[in-house]
């Protein structure tokens, strides 16, 4: 009688774990396709999205695969794995305004050229080059 009342409440516990599981909700995250070397330019063949839980947030991911189109990739990254913030350096555009805003704010005189090396290696990759 022990046997088939454990049996029963075991039973029943499975069921609500197993419903509980089926209904945990998700969101999708951008991931790689295969594996992508460093210094690529992001393609639409590059990337998948791919259901990741909702309880278990991934900080500086991305949700649309149009925010990582067009970027540079500052490492290499396997098969499926997440993209990051960390991973992008500035797509063209942001270059473009980047050097913009940096050169209308020139505080020094006209004909001398400052060049910058700062510790944010998306800033120092606007001219294509990727520091590893």
């Amino acid at each position: 009688m022990a046997a088939l009342l454990s049996l029963g409440i075991a039973f029943f516990f499975s069921k609500k774990l197993s419903m509980r599981r089926a209904h945990a909700a998700t969101t999708q995250i951008v991931t790689t396709t295969g594996e992508l070397p460093s210094g690529i330019t992001l393609a639409a063949k590059d990337v998948t999205l791919v259901d990741w839980p909702s309880d278990f947030p991934l900080q500086g991911s991305y949700s649309k695969v149009e925010d990582v189109i067009g970027h540079p990739l500052l490492n290499a990254l396997g098969s499926k794995e997440p993209i990051l913030k960390r991973n992008l350096g500035l797509s063209a555009s942001q270059c473009a305004r980047f050097e913009r805003a940096h050169i209308e704010a020139e505080p020094w005189p006209r004909g001398f050229r400052h060049r910058s090396f700062g510790t944010n290696p998306a800033w120092n990759a606007c001219d294509g080059s990727t520091f590893e």
